[in-house]
């Protein structure tokens, strides 16, 4: 499944160029991620309430362009692995240019999540609860 989940850009997460700064995109990564997870209904609070976790352990980011205040951006995410104790998402932003009339993608990314139990971080089978929601 894929999901995608709109954003504007705001003034402080602006640097002095005016354009967003490098690391805010991980925000929205993680904003994306977490969007994708409310549409397939996946419980998050009721996983970590049952102390287990989904960790980003790597995350690729490829730069293509930028993005400035007021841009209106979207951020697609898609889980597209999953092991038996870890999956991938891959994730693209995209630049939506109102005058020109079409989306440019600024940004390309994969992301690679563990399933863990407790802050001790060793890794688990995922429950066939979260699996089938994830594939």
């Amino acid at each position: 499944m894929k999901h995608t989940a709109e954003l504007t850009v705001r003034s402080y997460e602006c640097d002095s160029y005016n354009h967003v700064n490098n690391s805010v995109y991980l925000n929205y990564l993680e904003f994306g991620r977490m969007e994708f997870l409310h549409a397939i209904n996946f419980d998050y609070k009721g996983i970590v309430a049952a102390g287990y976790y989904l960790y980003v352990t790597h995350i690729d980011i490829y730069y293509k362009g930028s993005a400035f205040l007021d841009d209106v951006l979207e951020v697609s995410t898609e889980s597209s692995k999953l092991g038996k104790v870890s999956g991938e998402f891959k994730q693209v932003i995209k630049k939506k240019d109102p005058i020109k009339g079409h989306i440019e993608i600024i940004i390309r990314v994969k992301s690679l999540f563990v399933y863990s139990r407790t802050v001790y971080f060793y890794c688990i089978y995922f429950s066939q609860y979260p699996r089938a929601l994830l594939q």
